[in-house]
């Protein structure tokens, strides 16, 4: 598992390199946008293991996926604490959840705080398959890392795709990823930076390396804070996110579908904006329909039992 790390020795990535060539199976989780502590405004992270990654087929991008289908997040003003709908907090929900891989199967939501979009890379080679198993919604799209991240200000997408987004009809972007197959060495053709003595580095082309890997696999995911311990309480899927996938590199699926019904997040689907405004009318027009409705009847069934005793009477 590599988490959180930016920058890493040339040995210890050449290490992992072999590891995989080897079949050995990772699980990356990597911030692609630095953010800090105050929540202001992000950077870019800078480091050698974004460029190492895509080499094996996925490609973290340094921005920041912005989504009006989203979790709330908690912030404080001053003394005052207020939960708000974050739009920099994506959440993946059905039919953007796949249903057919056993990481994510039987999760219904997954929050990603703070998270980047994940491509492929063109390098990718024939044999590895890229899989999507988590996307954001058809309503987001990406700013630039520098982007502020004030709560109380609504992000606004760019007026060329505004339409689109704004009729949950954008592709979305990939948030999780699945690479299947054998895959070529990132140090191909490469050497590897080891040091020497009085603090330089000397490259060396180690012998017995290997270039290709045997059949195996590795998760992507652009976010790496949403399994720290704060985001749990708000995200109760992340740490049965982080154990499936554990699991599926492993194990295999054997506890997947178990664990993962403990998680009761039913959220609800996307809605059109037509599916809103008919909402929205039916809520104001129906009720009070509703009871002029049942007033009439109430009144005519009223009018009609007392037409016997008005014939008696007379």
């Amino acid at each position: 598992m590599v988490a959180g790390l930016d920058d890493v020795a040339d040995a210890e990535l050449y290490a992992l390199d072999q590891f995989i060539m080897r079949g050995g199976r990772v699980l990356f989780l990597l911030n692609a946008v630095t953010v800090p502590s105050d929540g202001i405004a992000g950077s870019v992270a800078s480091g050698n293991i974004y460029d190492y990654v895509s080499r094996y087929g996925a490609e973290v991008l340094p921005e920041l996926v912005v989504d009006f289908v989203n979790e709330s997040a908690a912030f404080r003003s001053g003394p005052i604490a207020m939960s708000v709908p974050y739009p920099f907090w994506p959440k993946a929900v059905s039919p953007n959840v796949s249903r057919e891989h056993p990481v994510v199967s039987e999760l219904n939501a997954i929050a990603f705080p703070w998270t980047s979009p994940i491509e492929r890379s063109r390098s990718v080679p024939e044999s590895v398959r890229f899989e999507v198993l988590a996307r954001s919604s058809g309503s987001s799209w990406t700013v630039p890392a520098t982007t502020r991240l004030d709560p109380q200000t609504r992000p606004e997408p760019p007026p060329e795709q505004a339409q689109e987004i704004n009729a949950g009809r954008a592709p979305g972007h990939a948030l999780i990823v699945a690479l299947t197959g054998r895959f070529r060495s990132a140090f191909e053709g490469k050497p590897v930076l080891v040091p020497a003595s009085g603090g330089a580095a000397r490259s060396t082309y180690p012998s017995g390396r290997l270039d290709e890997s045997s059949p195996t696999q590795m998760i992507v995911i652009g976010n790496a804070r949403m399994f720290a311990n704060e985001h749990f309480a708000q995200a109760p899927s992340s740490p049965i996110l982080f154990l499936n996938a554990v699991d599926w590199l492993t194990l295999g699926r054997h506890l997947n579908d178990v664990r993962s019904k403990a998680v009761d997040d039913r959220p609800l689907g996307e809605v059109s904006e037509a599916g809103k405004l008919a909402a929205r009318t039916l809520g104001t027009v129906a009720v009070p329909l509703a009871v002029v409705v049942f007033g009439l009847l109430r009144a005519w069934s009223t009018r009609r039992r007392g037409r016997p005793h008005e014939a008696e009477a007379s």
